[in-house]
């Protein structure tokens, strides 16, 4: 399962790039066409807002897949054995649980937004895609959470 987890990590941190380096490129195209040339980028901040969508979603599920979340330990640091573990495998349910319910919420409304036909305003495209990949990314950071969940259960008290 891990190996699978990890080459799925893989791929979405391949999609963070290409997002990240596409929103690069389109910003300095914009830039030297609006002010050099006087000819910016149709539609570039829309393009821009849905490159955003993979690079925070991918950024979501890489953070929790690596358990890279900002924490506060002030509690924390003075628990230990049973607690420690207790107040870890507290922290793991609430995450799979918020996770699970935005990931289904997300399915949702990305049925929503295809139903309805959601477009851009200056080129439009369809928003469905970019809304459909929320919603893959958070079910993806959901099934992390859950494997993270079950590792907590499996360390035990010793973590």
């Amino acid at each position: 399962m891990d190996a699978f987890l990890n080459k799925l990590a893989w791929i979405v941190r391949r999609i963070a790039e290409v997002a990240m380096f596409a929103m690069m490129l389109l910003t300095l195209l914009d830039v030297v066409g609006r002010y050099l040339l006087s000819y910016p980028v149709k539609g570039a901040v829309e393009l821009t807002e849905l490159l955003m969508v993979a690079v925070i979603f991918s950024g979501i599920c890489l953070s929790s897949a690596a358990r890279a979340h900002v924490t506060v330990d002030l509690i924390a640091m003075a628990l230990n054995g049973r607690l420690r573990f207790a107040q870890r495998l507290l922290g793991d349910v609430i995450s799979l649980a918020i996770m699970g319910l935005l990931a289904a919420v997300s399915w949702s409304k990305a049925a929503e937004i295809a139903d309805f036909g959601d477009r851009t305003a200056v080129l439009l495209m369809p928003i469905a895609p970019a809304a459909y990949f929320m919603a893959v990314m958070l079910s993806l950071t959901t099934l992390y959470h859950l494997a993270q969940c079950i590792a907590t259960v499996r360390q035990g008290v010793r973590a």
